[in-house]
């Protein structure tokens, strides 16, 4: 679980450069819809990102927790899709615990992630050159016998507008 939820984390933020997860709220540029049905083998019960305003440059710490029905072994999956507007800027297929392998420096666990609950905490510093738009990212993960693991549909925008308007 834990290492489900980093390698997602991780993913986006690396993939796209521009990805960061919160709680919605009044100041925050960041909205994270779960969208796995109650039989996925990954309940997330909440993902943090501080700070509200994720901005090109800053830094950011995203934490997350759930539960592990099924165990997540090599072969689990993460099929990831970044849209910018209507343009689809990437669509991958990672292998999740090849990817926390190759950034086993950066990642607090490793699989076999065993059943059970889990807690994960990452920072991350974005990229300066990260363009002033609007980003959608789709994953949608499978453990490795096929099953679905979990779904999450992360919108941020970072368009100039929208951070001058909370800045106040």
């Amino acid at each position: 679980m834990k290492s489900i939820l980093f390698c997602l984390v991780f993913f986006l933020l690396n993939t796209v450069s521009a990805i960061d997860w919160a709680i919605p709220s009044l100041a925050s540029n960041v909205r994270v819809n779960v969208c796995s049905e109650p039989h996925y083998a990954l309940k997330i019960k909440s993902i943090n990102i501080s700070p509200n305003l994720v901005q090109p440059g800053g830094e950011v710490v995203i934490r997350a927790s759930g539960t592990v029905l099924e165990p997540i072994t090599p072969g689990s999956e993460a099929d990831v899709k970044v849209k910018m507007g209507v343009v689809q800027l990437l669509h991958k297929r990672f292998d999740i615990c090849n990817e926390l392998e190759k950034n086993k420096e950066d990642v607090e666990i490793q699989c076999d992630i065993q059943k059970g609950d889990l807690t994960v905490t990452q920072k991350v510093t974005l990229p300066k050159e990260i363009p002033k738009r609007k980003f959608v990212v789709i994953v949608h993960a499978t453990t490795a016998s096929g099953s679905p693991l979990t779904c999450l549909q992360i919108i941020v925008d970072f368009g100039r507008r929208r951070q001058l308007l909370y800045q106040y």
